[in-house]
């Protein structure tokens, strides 16, 4: 097949033809030239007014509840909100029943993604079946295809120890949320003006602090890779820019949500905004947007996170924690940092990720397969029930007109192109 991308503006901090607007012409899933201008025959062309492209899309962290939860989304319906969304690649968060503690879990969700032009990455976990009690079959987990591993839910000192040493073995990450229960208990929200306002239980933000200060200390100890994810604090902010002017093995991530919305806007009491850690205050959330400029957060995600109805649809103290963001997430993108920023953030989707994960990095130069994202930021479009590709609901942002979208995107050989 010969595919021709028109006039597209290049965003891409690695390639030469950074800034310019070319046309694309891809043969059989392989760029065969950049130019100016093709006239050559094509079978597919992919135009739009303000058309960008960039080297494809990841999402390092999200849920797709399969096996065993899939009322709230299944492999098939999270790959199709990905690829709506844009993302030719995504990092697969163990909250499954049971949980991806095997070889064999890891091979199940790779296979069932064969054919979607969405490269799925599974994260195994840490502990086996995610218990916190004692170590999984990393490094069978690893041979398999996981490239990281991550439980969902705070580590224990000893079992952290232990995993950044053992998978020191074979050149993996670990992943930790930042977060100690015995502080955050069973609170509902950000600890500050606005849970006194409403009443609510707080989650102070030294939970997640005292944590990361925990978590850098092992590090330093054990010689490791981590990567501390969903950070919100701004305390946890200056923690990880200190260490990282020394050393080179701690990255982090934030949830757009994060960086979207804050404990202000829950005065509503919508559940659909009661997210794990809690959005914290508007001087957390100006410091988290800062980090994601400078580079000291290395990665934005989606935090893409079903719950079904009956888990939503209660009161706020009852509801569970998460929110859909795997479709909506390049709009929430533009929302919180407009276009010109595009190219001060681009690597925290899509080449960050992947160094995190230790997988190859896309190129937009001739004779490469072509692993591309076709976007418009300044396209309008509406975010409805019917356009929402999960099998859940729980976004506060259906209904709302957005502005920015990905219009399609290349990856395997396979192109795709929303309608």
């Amino acid at each position: 097949m010969r595919i021709l991308v028109r006039q597209a503006k290049i965003v891409d901090n690695q390639s030469e033809y950074k800034g310019q607007i070319k046309d694309i012409l891809i043969v059989d899933g392989v760029i065969q030239s950049i130019e100016d201008s093709i006239s050559e025959e094509h079978d597919e062309v992919v135009e739009c007014d303000g058309l960008h492209v960039s080297i494809g899309w990841f999402d390092l962290r999200a849920r797709f509840c399969d096996p065993g939860l899939e009322h709230k989304e299944n492999i098939e319906s999270g790959l199709a909100a990905a690829e709506s969304g844009g993302f030719t690649g995504v990092g697969i968060v163990s909250n499954t029943f049971p949980s991806i503690s095997s070889k064999g879990q890891v091979e199940y969700l790779i296979g069932k993604s064969n054919l979607s032009p969405i490269e799925v990455i599974p994260q195994g976990t840490v502990t086996d079946g995610g218990e916190g009690e004692q170590l999984a079959e990393m490094y069978d987990m690893a041979q398999a295809g996981a490239k990281a591993f991550n439980d969902d839910k705070p580590l224990s000192s000893g079992i952290l120890y232990r995993a950044l040493l053992y998978a020191n073995n074979f050149n993996s990450v670990i992943f930790d949320q930042a977060n100690d229960p015995t502080l955050s208990g069973k609170g509902q929200m950000n600890e500050g003006k606005y849970s006194v306002l409403t009443g609510m239980k707080g989650i102070p933000s030294i939970a997640e602090v005292i944590r990361v200060k925990r978590d850098i200390d092992l590090l330093k100890y054990t010689e490791g890779n981590l990567h501390l994810t969903s950070i919100s604090a701004a305390d946890s902010v200056s923690e990880i820019a200190s260490y990282k002017e020394f050393s080179g093995n701690l990255t982090a991530d934030v949830s757009i949500h994060h960086l979207l919305f804050s404990d202000e806007d829950l005065q509503g009491f919508d559940s659909n905004l009661k997210i794990f850690p809690p959005l914290r205050s508007k001087k957390d959330q100006e410091q988290l947007r800062k980090a994601v400029l400078n580079g000291t957060i290395d990665c934005i995600c989606s935090d893409h996170n079903p719950q079904d109805k009956e888990s939503k649809d209660l009161e706020f103290d009852l509801a569970d924690f998460g929110i859909i963001g795997i479709q909506s997430f390049f709009s929430n993108i533009i929302e919180v940092f407009g276009s010109k920023e595009l190219d001060q953030i681009i690597n925290s989707f899509t080449t960050n990720p992947r160094n995190i994960l230790g997988l190859d990095i896309p190129e937009i130069k001739v004779g490469v397969e072509a692993n591309l994202t076709f976007f418009a930021p300044e396209m309008e479009w509406e975010y409805t029930k019917e356009s929402n590709l999960s099998l859940s609901q729980n976004s506060p942002l259906l209904g709302k007109k957005l502005k920015g979208k990905a219009i399609g995107l290349i990856n395997k050989g396979q192109l795709s192109l929303q309608k």
